[in-house]
């Protein structure tokens, strides 16, 4: 089937036991506050038997804001080593610098958005 995307309840969702990315809850909460203002643009993706590939985070996040489905990618067709790849593939790929003044520019921009 390769992927489909579903709607699941993310207490479903069983988080990989070797997951390397650490989470705080100060991290969880910032998506929380995320999520609850802009809604849920990045379904977490899952293998056939429900287990995270992607998105250990997002589903933290949605638990605490008491989400009753979140939209969830279904892959049946990665091998295990491809999923575990996916993994630490996914968490380095979002490591990256900023450019502060395009980020400056971008902030001033929506000062009125945290007044």
């Amino acid at each position: 089937m390769g992927l489909q995307l579903i709607y699941l309840d993310p207490h479903e969702l069983i988080d990989y036991e070797n997951n390397a990315k650490i989470h705080t809850d100060e991290e969880i909460i910032t998506l929380a506050n995320i999520i609850k203002e802009f809604g849920f643009h990045v379904p977490v993706v899952v293998d056939e038997n429900k287990i995270l590939i992607k998105g250990h985070k997002r589903k933290l996040a949605s638990i605490y804001l008491e989400k009753p489905l979140i939209p969830v990618i279904v892959r049946d067709d990665l091998t295990e080593e491809q999923k575990r790849a996916a993994r630490i593939a996914d968490n380095k790929a979002g490591e990256s610098d900023w450019d502060m003044e395009k980020l400056k520019a971008e902030l001033l921009g929506l000062r009125y958005f945290f007044l």
